[in-house]
C-alpha cells in the first residue's frame, strides 16, 4: 500500500533546542552546528485535505507520537519519501529573512528546492512541439544534430519532402520522427476543435529493411512521444501476426514495419493497414538498400499500391515523403560484366537521387541534405586492417584481438555458415559468442541483442542483418571477419561504433583472395592510401595459433559426428514413418567400437584444449590499449608475419595492388595445401574427331579457396580454365542450380564442404543419366516438362475470378504441406533413382510425384480426382520400388519416398483426402 503524501505548513518560526553536554559527550558530532524545533504547524494530507492543528506550543502533548514529532524535528533541507515541505511552508518558517523577536537572530531566506531544467533554446528554430520538447529534455538531448537542424524546419514548417544523407549515428531517426509527431498532433487538435473525435485512419508509415531496426525505430519515436497522445506500433515478421492484428485494431497513427510482413497484412485486408494508399506520411529508412533491384519485392508492390491513381477519379492528397540513409548519395563503378553492355553507365549522385525519387514516387522538388564526408565513415572512427596469409588464419587473428583488446565487440561475416562455424570455434575457446543471422527465430535474435547490450565485454557474431541502423551503445570494436562486398556495406558495418561523436575502432581481416574487394572499397571511398596495419605481437601469435588450430579440429570432428548422427536418425525416422525395414548398410555409424574410439578422441581433445586455456597467454602488466593519435592509428612500422607478407607480395605482382611498406622478413612460405579435382569436361571442339568427353584434373590450393566445392569450381574457372561451364546462382541451397554428382553423391556444390584430406581427390560429374549440354550442365528440359505436367497451381471448379478472392485454409491443413513445398527442383532425387534412369520418358520421378502429392492434399484444390486419374497407368508412378535413394540424397532433407507411398494409398483407395477444416473465399 503506498504511503500517503503529507505537507507541513508552519505557523511560527523554528526555535533552537538546548542540549545537555553530558548526554552527547561520548558521541561523534563532527560538523554538527545546532538543533532547532518547530512547535506550531499544520499537517495537511493530500488525500482528504484534513488538518491537525497544534496552535498552543506550551500545551503538554498527550500522545507519544506528537511528543516524538516535537522533540525530533528535521533540520531545514531534509525530506523523506512521504513528507515534503512545500515552498510556501519553507518561506513562512524562516520569516522571509526577518530576525526573531525572542532570540534576536536573523534567519536567511531558504532557497526553493527546484531542479534546474536543461537549456533547450537550440531547438527553438526547429519548430518542435512542446510535449516533444519536454521528452527531449528528459532524454538530455539539449541541442539538435546537424541533420536534424537542417531538415526539421523544412519538414515541419514548409511540409517539404526530405531526402537526407548523414554519417551513421547522427540522429536520422528523430529527423523524421519529430515531424511525424508534429503533423499528427496538429491534425488531431484540429479535428478535436471541429468536434470530430473519432479515431483517425493510418497517418504515417515507416519502412525499414530489418526487423531489429524497425523495433529500434519504434522505441526511439515512443521515447520522444512520451507526453503526446500519438500511438506507435511495429509490424515485423517472425513474431505473432495475431498479436500485431490486435494492436492494429487500436488504430495507431504511426506504423513502423518491414515490407514483407506489412504486405502480407495488406494483402489479407488487415484492419487499419488495408488502404495504405491514403497514408499522409511515408518514411523509407536505409532507402538505398530498400530499393535495390531484386531485394525487397514486397516494397515494390506497396509502392505500386500507394502511388496508383485513385479509383474514383478524385485527386489524391499529396503525401509527404522522408528518405534517409548514410549512403544515399554514394556511387561506385559498374561491375566488369556490366561495363561493356550498351546503355549501362556509372550513375552520378544526382542521377541516383533522381532514380530514388522516381521509384518512391516523389513528384515535387524535395529538400536534399547531404552531410556525408568524402571518406564515407564517421570522423571519430579509427580504421585499420590485419593482413592474413590465408582464409584459415583469420580465426587466430580474431582470437588474438579478442584476448588482447577486451570490450564490447561486433564481428561481421558475409554468410550464415561462417557465423555458425565461428560461433562453434569461439565457444570452444570460451569467448561466449552470441550469433545473429536471418535463419534464427526472431525472439532468439532479440534475446541475443539484449544480452549483448547488457554485457560490457559482449561478443556478437552477425551477418549484414545487423549492419544497418542498429544503435547499440558502447560498441568499442567492429571486426570485418570477411571483407564486405560493397563500400556501402563497409560504411554501415563500421557505423555500429563511433556513434554520436564517440570513438570507435574498425578492423578489417583480409586475405589475398579478397584483395580485389578491398581495392574496390578504397576506390569508392576516395582512399588514396591503404588502411594502417593493426599492431599484432608476433611473439604471442604462435601460442594463439596452437589453441585455435586445436579448437578448429575439435569443431570439425564434432560437426562430422553430429552430421552423421543426424543423417542416421533421419533415415531411421523416415523408415519408421513408411513402415519399412531399414538396411543397416545404409547407416553410416553402426560400428560400436568406432563410435567409442571417436568419443574418446573428442574427450581427449577437449581436455587438451581446456588445459591450454587455463594457462595465461599474455604476461603480467600487458596492456590491451592500442596507439592512437587524433583518431587515427599511429603505426609507422608494422611487421606482418612471414606468410602474410609473402602472400601479399605475390598478389601485388599479379594485381598491382596497393600494399603498405613493411619491414623485410624471412622468405619462409606457407606450405601449400593442394587438392585435386577431376572434373567432367565436354569435348572442346565438336567437329574434331577423337576429342571425347573426359575427366580433366585441376589442382587447387585450399589455403586460397573457400570451404565449399562451389568455391573451388569458381576458382578453377576464374584462374585456371575459363572454359569450364557450370550453373550457379543464389548459394546457401536456395535455388538448386548448382546440382551435380560429387564423389558419387548427388548434391548441391554450394553446400557441399570440401574434404580437407589432400590425399583423396574430389570427382565431380554432371547429374547422372541425363543428356549433357556442356561440362557440368545437364539438359533439364524433360525434367521441367514432367513438372509442368503436374499442373502446379490451384484448380477450382467453382466460378471464382483469379486475383479477386483469397482461398481460405486452416492452420492444420496448411501444416500438411510442410516438407513438400520446400522442394527447389534441383533433380538430385530423380537422377539418383534407378527406375528414373531407365524409364525417364514415362516414369515421372520422385521430384514430380512429390509435387503431385503436394497439390493433391492441398485443402484448397478441387481437382483431386482428375490429378489421381493421371497416375493410374503402370509407369507414371508405379515404377517406384521404394529403394529410398531419393530420400537419402535430397539436399533439403525432404522425404519424396514417403510422399510417393502416401500417393499410392490415395490412388489405390486405401486412403482418402480429408475434408478441409476451412472452406470458401474472402
Amino acid at each position: 500500500m503506498p504511503k500517503r503524501s503529507v505537507v507541513i505548513q508552519s505557523k511560527a518560526r523554528w526555535k533552537p533546542v538546548e542540549i545537555e553536554p553530558s548526554t552527547v559527550q561520548n558521541l561523534e558530532w563532527e560538523g554538527f552546528s545546532g538543533l532547532e524545533e518547530l512547535t506550531s504547524y499544520d499537517i495537511v494530507r493530500q488525500e482528504d485535505s484534513s488538518k491537525r492543528s497544534t496552535d498552543t506550543p506550551d500545551r503538554p502533548a498527550k500522545k507519544k507520537k506528537k511528543r516524538k514529532r516535537k522533540q525530533v524535528s528535521k533540520p531545514a533541507g531534509t525530506s523523506s519519501d512521504s513528507v515534503h515541505e512545500s515552498a510556501e511552508a519553507s518561506t513562512a518558517a524562516v520569516g522571509d529573512g526577518v530576525g526573531s523577536d525572542d532570540e534576536g537572530v536573523a534567519y536567511p531566506q531558504e532557497k526553493k528546492l527546484k531542479c534546474e531544467s536543461p537549456d533547450m533554446s537550440s531547438w527553438l528554430n526547429c519548430h518542435v512541439p512542446e510535449p516533444v520538447l519536454r521528452a527531449l529534455a528528459e532524454l538530455n538531448f539539449t541541442e539538435p544534430t546537424e541533420i536534424q537542424a537542417q531538415t526539421l524546419p523544412a519538414a515541419i514548417r514548409d511540409h517539404l519532402d526530405i531526402m537526407g544523407a548523414a554519417e551513421t549515428g547522427s540522429g536520422k531517426t528523430l529527423a523524421f520522427g519529430i515531424p511525424l509527431l508534429h503533423h499528427i498532433m496538429e491534425r488531431k487538435s484540429r479535428l478535436s476543435a471541429e468536434g470530430d473525435a473519432k479515431a483517425m485512419p493510418l497517418q504515417a508509415l515507416v519502412l525499414t529493411p530489418t526487423r531489429e531496426l524497425a523495433i529500434q525505430v519504434t522505441r526511439h519515436i515512443q521515447d520522444v512521444a512520451k507526453y503526446t497522445n500519438v500511438r506507435i506500433v511495429n509490424v515485423v515478421g517472425g513474431l505473432s501476426a495475431e498479436k500485431q492484428l490486435r494492436l492494429l485494431k487500436r488504430k495507431p497513427e504511426i506504423v513502423v514495419a518491414t515490407p514483407g510482413r506489412l504486405w502480407e497484412l495488406v494483402d489479407q485486408g488487415a484492419p487499419h493497414v488495408s488502404d495504405v494508399s491514403k497514408v499522409r506520411y511515408l518514411v523509407i529508412d536505409e532507402a538505398d538498400r530498400m530499393v535495390e533491384k531484386g531485394h525487397f519485392e514486397d516494397l515494390t508492390r506497396l509502392l505500386d499500391v500507394m502511388n496508383a491513381p485513385s479509383e474514383d477519379g478524385e485527386e489524391k492528397r499529396r503525401r509527404q515523403n522522408f528518405v534517409f540513409s548514410a549512403t544515399l548519395t554514394m556511387v561506385h563503378d559498374l561491375p566488369r560484366r556490366m561495363k561493356n553492355k550498351p546503355k549501362k553507365h556509372k550513375l552520378s549522385e544526382k542521377e541516383k537521387v533522381e532514380e530514388l525519387m522516381r521509384t518512391i514516387g516523389i513528384s515535387s522538388k524535395p529538400k536534399v541534405v547531404d552531410l556525408t564526408r568524402k571518406l564515407g565513415t564517421a570522423e571519430s572512427l579509427c580504421e585499420s586492417r590485419i593482413v592474413c596469409p590465408s582464409f584459415g588464419d583469420k580465426d587466430s587473428r580474431l582470437y588474438y584481438f579478442l584476448l588482447a583488446h577486451p570490450g564490447r565487440t561486433l564481428v561481421f561475416c558475409n554468410s550464415i555458415d561462417s557465423v555458425r562455424r565461428l560461433v562453434s570455434v569461439l565457444d570452444l575457446l570460451q569467448r561466449s559468442p552470441l550469433p545473429l543471422h536471418a535463419s534464427m527465430q526472431q525472439r532468439q535474435r532479440l534475446k541475443n541483442l539484449d544480452r549483448f547490450k547488457n554485457n560490457p565485454s559482449g561478443l556478437l557474431l552477425a551477418t549484414d542483418v545487423a549492419a544497418r541502423g542498429l544503435d547499440i551503445q558502447g560498441i568499442q570494436h567492429v571486426i570485418h571477419f570477411q571483407v564486405p562486398r560493397t563500400a556501402e556495406v563497409y560504411v554501415h558495418r563500421s557505423g555500429r561504433t563511433a556513434r554520436a561523436k564517440s570513438g570507435g575502432l574498425s578492423v578489417m581481416l583480409m586475405e589475398p583472395g579478397e584483395l580485389h574487394l578491398y581495392r574496390k572499397i578504397c576506390k569508392t571511398l576516395n582512399r588514396d592510401e591503404d588502411l594502417p596495419d593493426f599492431p599484432i605481437d608476433l611473439s604471442m601469435l604462435k601460442a594463439v595459433q596452437k589453441r585455435v588450430e586445436l579448437a578448429r579440429k575439435l569443431e570439425a570432428e564434432s560437426h562430422r559426428v553430429r552430421r552423421t548422427n543426424y543423417e542416421d536418425n533421419w533415415l531411421q525416422r523416415a523408415a519408421k514413418e513408411m513402415e519399412i525395414d531399414l538396411d543397416e548398410r545404409m547407416l553410416s555409424n553402426t560400428d560400436a567400437k568406432k563410435k567409442a574410439d571417436t568419443k574418446r578422441k573428442l574427450k581427449a581433445m577437449q581436455f587438451q584444449l581446456s588445459e591450454m586455456l587455463k594457462k595465461p597467454l599474455f604476461p603480467p602488466g600487458f596492456s590491451g590499449l592500442y596507439l592512437t593519435k587524433q583518431g587515427a592509428l599511429e603505426i609507422p612500422k608494422v611487421r606482418m608475419d612471414d606468410a602474410a607478407r609473402e602472400a601479399m607480395e605475390e598478389w601485388k605482382k599479379k594485381k598491382n595492388a596497393m600494399v603498405s611498406p613493411v619491414e623485410p622478413t624471412s622468405k619462409a612460405k606457407q606450405k601449400k595445401k593442394t587438392k585435386r579435382f577431376p572434373l567432367w569436361k565436354q569435348k572442346a571442339d565438336p567437329e574434331k574427331k577423337g576429342d571425347k568427353p573426359r575427366l580433366q584434373t585441376f589442382e587447387v590450393d585450399l589455403n586460397k579457396c573457400g570451404p565449399m566445392v562451389l568455391d573451388a569450381l569458381i576458382k578453377i574457372k576464374n584462374e585456371i580454365d575459363p572454359t569450364l561451364t557450370f550453373r550457379r546462382s543464389c548459394r546457401e541451397g536456395i535455388c538448386g542450380s548448382c546440382a551435380m554428382n560429387i564423389n558419387g553423391t548427388n548434391t548441391l556444390a554450394c553446400i557441399c564442404k570440401i574434404d580437407e584430406n589432400t590425399t583423396k581427390s574430389t570427382k565431380i560429374y554432371p547429374l547422372p543419366h541425363m543428356y549433357v549440354v556442356k561440362d557440368l550442365v545437364p539438359d533439364m528440359q524433360l525434367f521441367y516438362e514432367q513438372y509442368k505436367s503436374v499442373q502446379p497451381w490451384l484448380q477450382k471448379k467453382s466460378a471464382v475470378k483469379i486475383g479477386e478472392h483469397q482461398n481460405l485454409q486452416s492452420i492444420a491443413d496448411r501444416k500438411k504441406l510442410d516438407g513438400l513445398y520446400e522442394c527447389i527442383l534441383c533433380a538430385c532425387c530423380s537422377t539418383s533413382c534407378p527406375s528414373y534412369w531407365w524409364n525417364s520418358n514415362r516414369y515421372m520421378g520422385p521430384a514430380a510425384l512429390m509435387q503431385v502429392y503436394r497439390w493433391v492434399i492441398d485443402s484448397r484444390d478441387e481437382n483431386t480426382v482428375e490429378r489421381l486419374k493421371r497416375l493410374e497407368d503402370p509407369f507414371s508412378m508405379y515404377r517406384c520400388h521404394t529403394i529410398m535413394n531419393c530420400t537419402r540424397t535430397c539436399p533439403k532433407g525432404l522425404n519424396p519416398g514417403k510422399a510417393i507411398g502416401e500417393l499410392k494409398k490415395l490412388v489405390g483407395g486405401l486412403a482418402h483426402k480429408a475434408k478441409p477444416e476451412l472452406t470458401g473465399t474472402a
